[in-house]
C-alpha cells in the first residue's frame, strides 16, 4: 500500500503545480507507451487515494 504522504506529494506537487503536465503526457506525447503508463499511474493514484481523508497542510519537506 501507498503512503497517504507520498500520494499527496504526487499529486500536489509533481501533477496539480504543472497544469500543463496532463497535456503534455496524455495528448502531446509521441509515445504510445508513454501515454499509457501516464494513463495507469493516474488511475492507480486515484484508486489508492479514494479512501484517504482530506488533509491540509501537510509538510512535504521543504
Amino acid at each position: 500500500r501507498w503512503s497517504r504522504k507520498a500520494r499527496y506529494y504526487l499529486a500536489e506537487e509533481v501533477l496539480f503545480k504543472y497544469p500543463t503536465r496532463f497535456q503534455e503526457y496524455l495528448i502531446d506525447c509521441t509515445s504510445a507507451e508513454i501515454r499509457n503508463a501516464f494513463g495507469k499511474m493516474l488511475v492507480a493514484l486515484a484508486n489508492h487515494s479514494r479512501q484517504d481523508e482530506e488533509i491540509t497542510n501537510i509538510p512535504t519537506g521543504k
